[in-house]
């Protein structure tokens, strides 16, 4: 088992909006809901987990709902 150093905690909390406290356990306040900017999330890399901001309350969204967000989405960026 290895430790993640400070800065791999600092990254993993960007990346999933949180503090590094939170990560660790010594704050229990829920992070708030992010907003997500669609056209920012279009220029994403072709493997990007779509997973991560596709839920609901922090629960997973069914796979074939996922579907369709990922074709509105598309179509939306298309117009």
């Amino acid at each position: 088992n290895k430790i993640p150093n400070g800065q791999t905690l600092q990254k993993l909390a960007d990346y999933f909006h949180v503090s590094v406290d939170y990560l660790l356990g010594r704050d229990t306040t829920e992070p708030e809901n992010q907003t997500v900017d669609l056209a920012e999330l279009a220029n994403k890399p072709k493997d990007f987990d779509w997973d991560s901001v596709l839920s609901v309350g922090g629960k997973p969204i069914p796979e074939e709902d996922k579907e369709i967000i990922r074709r509105l989405f598309a179509h939306k960026l298309s117009d």
